[in-house]
């Protein structure tokens, strides 16, 4: 069926949802919890989605949210069933997207650049650069994929000219080492470089970026060991041969080590033999390119070297010699030196040399003298390349990535280098009187001194130190270790859990491309996105309350990265990466559970050590404590049992969990918390007896209708700043919305909620008003 026509196939079934039964879909039963108007809003592109959803082992249900929009494998908004004990668990579907590259994008291999596609069409490994912990560029084992259908793009344009497209979340290095969302990326921003060019004769160099060096690439992977152990010949120095004499051309088996003289010998006798007729052509050639050679920086260290080796070997073979021919060499040549620097001819050598033009490799200027190019490459650029511009592309494109276990980057031809969340709400017996516009400022003052905000920021809390051993124990334990280890600030009994179980045999998958250790210094950070803190106004009791949305921050992205790496390599078969799943029989089954119990913990004490933060900060400006209202878990897979489908695992995609009382569960009866935009209600529900129509899962929020780039082309900076102002709604410390969170970007929260509302799935409670809003966009 084409997905222009898929909304014709909607059934009405008079119970708030719509139903979905197609060919393509099967037998797999899809609700959809929308009212008319938001089905009208709903791209066509989550249809093809939608039936991913559907296509899962032993799936039992897919329900569609009301705040459903374009995902990566699965719409953002899907609560997915599957058996539990015959089913997949898959990874889609809770919450997690990789970033990818455009199929055309280049990337330096050891034999020449290629295209991902072309390396994903290839299969199997290929031999690409990337960098190590020490700055050094190495050689590395890497395998492509397709990733993503039909994904956004933004292009990330260089300083140099040279243009990257790819998915607005993937990660640069940035020439810190750090990492960076392309679409956090900045002009000016200096990311890690990746140099590479050919030397005069062929051979192919790279720059450290640790060292500014340049090494060339047959000698990087022998010096890796990767050509084995390095021989040496006798009377001979070693060098490599490259079997097809192309000096460019670096595959491993291209290569093999030789003495210097055997080397030259087979150079020539391979030139006889095979284009003899050239003969008389060559030889001038040859000692053209000797010329050539001897007058580059190159050369002159080459021929040096050479010079050195053969004085050195002429004074071991016949010392007496050269001692006769030496002796008195100083006094001789002392005359001379002194007269050469004195004459007319030396100072005009000395001042040539000291005024000779060099020509920038980065950005073309000339610049005078060795110690002025030194100091313009290291001070100018840094050995680096900086971003010129992002640019949001209007088409979609099927998407591609590496994996590189042993370093998780690998660098582009373009030469660079690239790579859960939950609700916590509190209430206090203060009025909104009180938030006046000096306080709003203060408060989110005094919350920004306290807790760090934006991608990749490390703590400020007491947690900000934490060892590796120390890290794991918290994220087996949760809060009920959190709070063991370093005593509890604020009374969680109103939390959703303590912790989730995670098995004593189960080990973190650290390194790799995902990188989950990123995340330990990260434990009590707001993050990027859509997390925020807000200070907010209940229209019922005409009280305070604070909300905040956050998550596992890096240690959950790096974990579940790895994850989709392991179910790529368990099943070629997943064409894209987003669609990865383990059945039951897997070995990494029971593992990712695990992960995903991980990374749930994590995600608890995150909000916890920063709710005590957030506490402190309130306290601080209005003279009163917060009460947690309730704090819940978003994106997780969980074993629960249906009555209709019996036991089964749950997978929450921009969703919550919404058991009802009276459920078999010590939560059940549990609020239900519900943001809208930073300039929109938010809403506190209860669960209802129809929950279970919908998995007893609602949306967790209110749905974006317009994505960051078209918000970033399409509003107004001022515009949308005066807007906030005139609302007295106080953003950040400086009034300056992210326009890419900013209201017009998000559904009504009142339609959706109505949409909850009307299909029986939960009641209003309350309803909250912004007053101040702290996002940690950058």
């Amino acid at each position: 069926m084409p997905t222009v026509s898929w909304k014709s196939a909607l059934k009405d079934s008079g119970r708030g949802y719509y139903t979905l039964h197609t060919e393509e879909i099967g037998v797999a039963p899809v609700r959809l919890f929308l009212t008319p108007n938001l089905l009208d809003e709903v791209e066509d592109s989550i249809y093809p989605q939608i039936i991913n959803a559907a296509s899962f082992a032993g799936v039992k249900l897919v329900a569609i949210t009301p705040d459903v929009h374009h995902g990566y494998g699965v719409p953002i908004g899907t609560v997915l069933l599957t058996d539990a004990e015959t089913g997949a668990v898959a990874m889609g579907p809770v919450g997690f997207d990789i970033g990818c590259f455009a199929g055309e994008t280049r990337v330096p291999t050891l034999g020449g650049p290629r295209t991902l596609r072309e390396l994903a069409d290839a299969g199997g490994e290929h031999w690409i650069f990337s960098l190590t912990t020490e700055r050094q560029i190495v050689a590395a084992k890497a395998t492509a994929q397709l990733t993503r259908r039909a994904a956004a793009l933004v292009r990330v344009k260089l300083d140099d000219g040279a243009t990257i497209n790819c998915t607005p979340d993937h990660q640069f290095m940035l020439r810190d080492g750090s990492w960076r969302e392309a679409r956090s990326l900045s002009p000016g921003t200096s990311l890690m470089p990746f140099y590479n060019r050919y030397a005069w004769d062929g051979y192919r160099l790279v720059k450290h970026p640790a060292t500014g060096g340049w090494q060339t690439v047959h000698w990087i992977v022998a010096r890796q060991g990767l050509l084995g152990p390095i021989p040496s010949f006798p009377g001979q120095h070693t060098v490599i041969h490259h079997k097809n004499f192309t000096p460019g051309d670096c595959r491993l088996d291209n290569l093999e080590f030789m003495g210097d003289r055997d080397h030259i010998r087979y150079h020539h006798q391979n030139g006889r033999h095979n284009i003899a007729r050239h003969r008389d052509k060559l030889e001038p050639a040859r000692l053209a390119a000797i010329a050539r050679k001897a007058r580059t920086p190159e050369g002159r260290i080459y021929f040096a070297l050479r010079g050195t080796a053969n004085l050195e070997r002429y004074m071991h073979e016949r010392p007496e010699h050269f001692r006769q021919s030496v002796a008195g060499n100083g006094a001789r040549g002392k005359g001379f030196l002194i007269a050469y620097n004195q004459s007319e001819r030396g100072r005009a050598k000395s001042s040539e040399v000291a005024h000779r033009a060099y020509s920038c490799e980065t950005c073309g200027e000339s610049v005078v003298g060795g110690f002025g190019i030194n100091n313009h490459r290291r001070w100018r650029h840094g050995f680096n390349h900086k971003v010129a511009s992002v640019e949001v592309l209007k088409h979609h494109e099927d998407v591609y990535c590496l994996t590189v276990p042993q370093y998780g980057n690998f660098a582009l031809e373009a030469g660079v280098f690239v790579h859960n969340c939950g609700m916590m709400s509190a209430s206090s017996d203060v009025p909104v009187s009180a938030a006046t516009p000096e306080n709003r400022l203060r408060f989110n003052r005094e919350v920004t001194r306290r807790v760090a905000l934006g991608p990749g920021k490390v703590s400020h809390t007491r947690l900000k130190s934490l060892t590796q051993n120390q890290f794991e124990a918290i994220i087996r334990g949760g809060a009920a270790y959190y709070a063991d280890q370093y005593g509890e600030r604020v009374d969680r009994t109103r939390a959703e859990r303590d912790r989730l179980p995670v098995d004593d045999s189960w080990q973190p998958p650290w390194g790799g491309q995902g990188r989950p250790e990123r995340g330990v210094p990260q434990l009590g950070t707001l993050g990027g996105g859509n997390h925020f803190i807000e200070l907010q106004g209940n229209l019922g009791t005409d009280t305070l309350y604070v909300q905040m949305h956050s998550g596992s921050r890096g240690f959950g992205h790096g974990l579940a990265t790895n994850y989709f790496r392991l179910a790529k390599e368990e099943n070629p078969a997943i064409k894209v990466l987003d669609l990865g799943y383990f059945t039951p029989e897997s070995a990494h089954y029971r593992d990712y559970l695990n992960a995903v119990a991980a990374g749930g913990n994590f995600a608890i004490v995150n909000r916890l050590a920063m709710f005590e933060q957030i506490s402190m900060a309130f306290d601080a400006v209005f003279g009163k404590p917060l009460s947690l209202v309730y704090e819940i878990s978003h994106n997780l897979v969980q074993r629960e049992h249906h009555p209709e489908f019996g036991w089964v695992h749950v997978h929450r995609k921009g969703a919550t969990r919404a058991f009802p009382a009276g459920y078999d569960d010590p939560q059940a009866g549990h609020p239900i918390l519900i943001p809208g935009s930073n300039r929109d209600s938010s809403f506190i529900l209860r669960a209802a007896d129809q929950a279970h129509l919908s998995g007893y899962s609602v949306n967790h929020g209110s749905g974006r209708r317009m994505s960051r780039g078209a918000a970033r082309k399409g509003l107004k900076q001022d515009e949308v700043n005066a807007a906030y102002r005139e609302a007295g709604i106080i953003v950040n410390t400086n009034g300056i919305v992210p326009i890419d969170e900013s209201k017009d970007c998000y559904k009504s929260s009142r339609e959706v909620v109505e949409a909850v509302t009307r299909a029986g799935l939960a009641t209003i409670e309350h309803e909250l008003l912004p007053l101040a809003s702290i996002k940690g966009n950058e």
